[in-house]
Parts: C-alpha cells; structure tokens; sequence
C-alpha cells in the first residue's frame, strides 16, 4: 500500500508544523486534529517512506519544538513549497552532524578519523553517512585520501598482478587498501582478476611434488606439511602431478 510522508499545520497558520508519514492520510488528519483540540490541515504530501521521513526530519533537526513538531522557519516553508510544486519529495537536507561528517570525509579524513572527532565507531560513522546517502569516495589510501600512483608505481603494480601476487600483498606493498589495486588496476584496463594460487600455495605445491617424486606418500606428505591429505592432493594438481591415489 502506498506510503506518503506528509506537513500538516493548523488551518489557521499558527504553531508548529508536523512532519510525518502515513499511509491513510484522512485517518492520520482526523487522529491528529482530535489530539491536538483543533482542526489542522495539510501543507503538502507526496508518496515516501518512512526511512524518507526520518531523514527529512533529521536535515530539519534544529528547527523540531518537539517530536514530529518544527518551527515554520523559511527554509522549511521553502521546502514544501517545492513539494507542491513539483508534486514529490526534494531531497533531504543534511543534519548538520551528517554534514560535518560529509565535510571531514571529503576532506580526506578516514572513518576512524571521523569516529574520534564524535566519539563513535567507525562502523558507526560509515552506517550514518550510507544511512542519509553520502557518495562514497571508494577506494581510498590508509591515510584517507584517494590514492595516486605513480607511473612507475603503476607498472609494478600490474607487473606483481601478473605474475599471481594476491590483492593482499599488492595492497601491502604499496601500503593501501585491496581495494584501492583492484580500483586502480581496473582503471588501467586489468580485468583478468581469476583467483590463482597464492605464492606460499605454490611453495607448499612446489614441496609436495618434490616429496612425492621421492617416493613419499600422500599421508606423509600431508604430516609434514601439517595438512588434511585432500589438500595434498590439491597442491600436486597445482604442481602438474596427477597422483595415483590407489596407490598414494
């Protein structure tokens, strides 16, 4: 059924308005004149939700007397004006920790960063800014801002990506986050991004071949590896051995 957030205000012009969401908007007049003692009426409505409401509410924050109740300040007369006129919702002003928040992280700060300065979590932080829809800036340095490469840099990236080096350690290497290569690495037209084996996998695969060319058996191997015997037979698939495993 369809939902409509709402202001209403009494008909005479005086007091607060309400802001509010509903989806039986004669019930929802009819509940709120009886509480109210007097006969209200509304301002504008367009069809929303009730998370569309929240953050309505939250940009007009400092203007609430008290609950769903602000002061008529002009630059929310301002905005259901255009909701009549446009016949939907504008969208949402930030509140002013939101656009703080807004400030710092365009600003180049990291979520941590954010989090100290209004003493919360990161976690926190990041649900607020995706909560009002703050853009994400997407891959970003451990510093905070977006990374940059350098040319050079750029080369050994795709060069260690070529030769199987894990998102992990390029990220390390070069002292970012995974997804700051993988973005950056797209944006040079790498998209062969198939999962191969790590070079410690290929090390321990490189050590059950030789094991097994010895003549030692798969359940040795795999006690000297400290490994499950399947994932013996894993690493010698990697190595290009196929085992005989009735006989391993």
């Amino acid at each position: 059924m369809t939902k409509y957030v709402y202001f209403m205000r009494a008909i005479d012009g005086s007091g607060p308005i309400k802001i509010g969401c509903t989806q039986d908007l004669m019930m929802r007049l009819y509940d709120v004149s009886l509480k109210r003692g007097a006969q209200i009426g509304f301002l504008a409505f367009a069809e929303g939700s009730h998370d569309l409401e929240n953050r309505i509410q939250r940009g007009f924050n400092h203007l609430r007397v008290e609950g769903e109740w602000f002061d008529p300040a002009p630059e929310l007369m301002d905005f259901i004006e255009q909701t009549v006129r446009s016949q939907k919702l504008p969208e949402p002003h930030y509140d002013e920790r939101t656009k703080k928040m807004a400030q710092m992280y365009f600003g180049g700060a990291t979520l941590q960063q954010i989090g100290d300065e209004f003493d919360m979590s990161r976690e926190r932080v990041r649900q607020i800014l995706r909560r009002d829809d703050v853009p994400s800036l997407g891959h970003r340095e451990k510093g905070g801002a977006v990374r940059k490469f350098t040319p050079q840099q750029g080369r050994d990236m795709r060069r260690m990506h070529q030769e199987n080096a894990s998102m992990a350690d390029i990220a390390r290497h070069f002292d970012c986050s995974v997804t700051c290569v993988k973005m950056y690495l797209i944006e040079q037209g790498v998209t062969d991004f198939k999962k191969g084996p790590r070079k410690s996998t290929i090390a321990k695969a490189e050590v059950a071949a030789r094991l097994y060319a010895d003549g030692i058996k798969t359940p040795a191997i795999a006690k000297e590896l400290g490994l499950p015997q399947p994932s013996v037979y894993r690493l010698l698939k990697i190595a290009g051995v196929k085992p005989d495993r009735r006989a391993a």
